[in-house]
């Protein structure tokens, strides 16, 4: 699912600018499903907890950089509507 997602990054910057919006809501949603495996991959003691938290803090650092994205892309797009 995050390649699927660092595909969908990589393609972002090759679209229009009204298309971006959407790519950044679709990278979102694979970002939510990545966090719910991620826990439940800790409930189930798949991974250790260490390797939980690092994961978690990268993509807590993804969704971020991905929130204000998104803000800034909306901001465009409700000027253009």
């Amino acid at each position: 699912m995050m390649y699927s997602a660092l595909e969908d990054i990589m393609y972002l910057n090759k679209i229009e600018k009204g298309k971006r919006l959407d790519y950044l809501n679709k990278i979102d949603a694979k970002l939510n499903a990545q966090r719910i495996m991620l826990r439940v991959m800790k409930k189930f003691a798949w991974i250790d907890i260490n390797k939980f938290n690092i994961a978690m803090g990268k993509i807590y650092e993804i969704g971020k950089i991905l929130g204000g994205l998104i803000k800034y892309y909306a901001k465009d797009y409700k000027k253009s509507v």
